[in-house]
């Protein structure tokens, strides 16, 4: 799968988990557990590897702030 397809089927995803009958997949508990969440990631990883080459760091922890 190219980079392109890769970003692609994570629009869909997005797009799939979008509107508001679907707001409770956009919660800090659904970041956790969805299991669309958990493909765009993989999706993301795999494009940055294919875009930057080997990836020896862990991924950024990322703060919510309100």
């Amino acid at each position: 799968m190219t980079v392109m397809a890769r970003l692609r089927a994570i629009d869909a995803i997005f797009t799939e988990m979008s509107g508001r009958k679907n707001a409770d997949r956009w919660t800090l508990e659904a970041l956790e557990t969805d299991s669309g969440w958990s493909e765009v990631r993989a999706l993301a990883r795999q494009a940055m590897l294919e875009l930057i080459g080997a990836w020896d760091h862990p991924m950024p922890k990322i703060d919510v702030i309100r």
